[in-house]
């Protein structure tokens, strides 16, 4: 049988996409992790401490940059915080912290180390606190507020709709009754939290001793 011989028969493209995420979209740094990377670092590079304004004898430092601590095609899910470090850059600049880890054996062993000690910290501080269950980088955040105030709302009817019952009952609305029922009306729980804060905010000097 000559295969040359036969016509071409075209084979359909599979419908279903792609399920796993390419170390590009893996790798890329979301605004929740650069303002998260910022806050924790101070905005310094957290190799060598320079930061954005003081003299670099080099002239090779022009900025900070958020510097990949692991390879993009080695990070699981999505890049964390914990996978990410503000160093002074740019990355193509010889002598730079972000070259440093990116182009050296010992610039890429200290990010494995820095990682390490960061994922540490972090798993610390997380067991202390209330992690918003839709943004893990957050103690609240929107939907966090919203079911709050659809919380507290629906707690004030069901207290006002007590009081109601306690007045068509007796016929009678007190003074005793009125406070109550003004009571119901403000209601707020004791432990309502803060608005949506990220962790240090609350850390000496506004920096995370991290």
């Amino acid at each position: 049988m000559n295969l040359a011989n036969e016509p071409v028969r075209a084979v359909p493209k599979p419908s279903y996409g792609r399920r796993k995420p390419t170390a590009r979209q893996r790798g890329n740094i979301s605004p929740s992790v650069s303002k998260e990377v910022i806050r924790r670092s101070g905005n310094v590079c957290e190799r060598c401490g320079w930061t954005i304004g003081r003299y670099d004898p080099t002239g090779r430092k022009m900025g900070l940059q958020n510097a990949h601590l692991l390879r993009r095609h080695k990070i699981e899910g999505k890049t964390e915080p914990w996978d990410v470090a503000r160093l002074c850059g740019p990355s193509v600049n010889t002598g730079t912290c972000h070259w440093w880890i990116d182009h050296t054996r010992d610039g890429r062993e200290w990010a494995a180390e820095y990682r390490e000690k960061l994922i540490e910290r972090y798993r610390e501080r997380m067991s202390e606190m209330t992690i918003c269950k839709h943004d893990k980088l957050a103690r609240s955040c929107e939907i966090c507020l919203l079911e709050q105030e659809i919380g507290i709302l629906q707690e004030r009817l069901d207290r006002v709709s007590a009081m109601v019952d306690v007045i068509e009952e007796h016929g009678d609305l007190d003074a005793t009754t009125l406070t109550q029922l003004r009571q119901a009306l403000s209601w707020i729980p004791d432990n309502l939290p803060d608005e949506s804060q990220v962790y240090g905010n609350d850390c000496p000097g506004g920096k995370c001793e991290m």
